[in-house]
């Protein structure tokens, strides 16, 4: 079980993302410098990059198990990704992310930024999607999207799946997938799911990469805390 999110930070950014981290995971933030985690804790590791080298690494996986590690650095969110893993040592099994310093964050709550439930009317896949009912709603989550180079969807868990929220979202973005018609940045972007539950977190993240590959997602990372 994952026990916080610990940071090692140098102009900021980085504490900026650990402490969104936690208010989405609801787990503890602090820095490496300042940790009283127990040692052997399983953690979520951000540091800033120079060089490749991601720092406080290598003593935070000396000290803790590092479930999945981030990278913040200067190039886009997605980068460096192999050089990365390669300069820390990160093994495989363990998820590696990069996300760029500086960048802007967008932030929506649902149902409250996506209210309207998709009735199947078609105007969106016939090209007329500011006929939508919901379409007011969708057009600033369309564009923080294509504005963005990570998605990071934290869903909760209700009776072992995604709640409907997140799926009436999802049906509004069908005139997207691939065989529709596609927007091709999404190809350069990455996505990450994060859920905690008692239980049924696999299935709670199924849902929604089965939209995230059709949107054309080049890679996306489901990260599941059990509480």
């Amino acid at each position: 079980m994952i026990k916080a999110i610990i940071y090692t930070s140098n102009t900021g950014t980085t504490v900026q993302y650990a402490k969104l981290l936690g208010e989405k995971t609801g787990l503890p933030v602090c820095s490496l410098s300042e940790s009283s985690v127990p040692k052997d804790s399983e953690i979520i590791y951000l540091g800033w990059v120079m060089a490749s080298s991601i720092k406080g690494y290598k003593k935070a996986a000396r000290q803790y198990r590092v479930r999945a590690v981030c990278g913040v650095c200067m190039r886009a969110a997605g980068s460096q990704l192999a050089e990365v893993r390669k300069q820390n040592a990160v093994p495989v099994c363990t998820p590696v992310f990069t996300m760029q310093g500086g960048g802007q964050l967008f932030e929506f709550y649902l149902p409250w930024d996506m209210p309207h439930v998709c009735i199947g009317c078609y105007a969106c896949i016939n090209g007329n999607e500011e006929n939508c009912g919901g379409y007011d709603a969708l057009k600033p989550i369309i564009s923080a999207m294509e504005q963005s180079e990570l998605i990071i969807f934290c869903p909760p868990t209700h009776v072992f799946h995604t709640p409907g929220q997140i799926k009436t979202l999802l049906d509004h973005f069908g005139y997207r997938w691939l065989v529709h018609r596609p927007d091709l940045s999404f190809l350069k972007k990455q996505a990450v799911i994060i859920t905690t539950a008692g239980g049924g977190m696999k299935s709670t993240v199924r849902d929604i990469p089965d939209s995230l590959n059709y949107w054309g997602v080049a890679r996306t990372h489901c990260i599941t805390q059990a509480v």
